[in-house]
């Protein structure tokens, strides 16, 4: 506390002392209890296990920070046959199941399953062709007034916007599908999560 040395002799003087700078600086308090331990641990080896442990440490953070740059992947089963946002084709078969691939986004962890979309009934915000993520009921919170749902209507598949009187469609130009209108009944598949942003899409999962 009598001196103030120069900047340019604390390398020297970390050296000297065998200590960091910020500890230098009486700023070892910052560290941890578990790091001041392994820090003291580390000073009593030998030269030979202070390269062994500083190995150790690199391939460690090494192999971190190749897993941050690695994203996690999820697989989805993927329905062939669309969801019409239209009219339905009743003629049409039921369809195969693939499997895609798709790295992680807060969507994917909810969703159980992925349809495509078909017609133009829900543009805007559903367009023909995209690829919609989908979670199942009735293991999710029930859908509600206003939500966007898939639904079963005989044979077919409908995305549509659930309202307590029937199944709308966000382009005015097709009418409500009120549910007493429907004679085989009305079934919800699962509440529609959001469109799949292509960049989500794993590149060997295909489109």
């Amino acid at each position: 506390g009598k001196a103030r040395p120069d900047l340019n002799l604390f390398p020297a003087l970390c050296a000297a002392l065998r200590v960091g700078p910020a500890e230098l600086l009486g700023l070892e308090e910052e560290r941890t209890p578990e790091e001041r331990e392994l820090l003291e641990r580390y000073r009593s080896l030998t030269p030979g296990h202070r390269y062994a442990l500083r190995t150790l440490a690199e391939n460690l953070a090494r192999e971190e920070a190749e897993t941050r740059r690695t994203p996690r992947l999820r697989s989805l089963p993927y329905y062939e046959k669309p969801l019409a946002a239209g009219i339905g084709d009743p003629t049409e078969d039921e369809s195969e199941v693939r499997t895609l691939w798709f790295y992680e986004s807060p969507e994917l962890r909810r969703a159980d399953c992925v349809y495509r979309v078909s017609g133009d009934s829900m543009e805007p915000l559903f367009r023909d062709g995209d690829l919609v993520f989908v979670e199942r009921i009735p293991e999710a919170a029930p859908l509600r007034p206003g939500e966007i749902g898939a639904f079963i209507v005989g044979n077919e598949l409908y995305i549509k916007q659930y309202e307590r009187e029937g199944l709308r469609s966000l382009n005015e130009r097709y009418p409500l599908m009120r549910f007493e209108e429907a004679d085989t009944g009305v079934y919800l598949l699962g509440r529609v999560l959001g469109t799949v942003d292509p960049a989500l899409l794993a590149p060997e999962a295909g489109a």
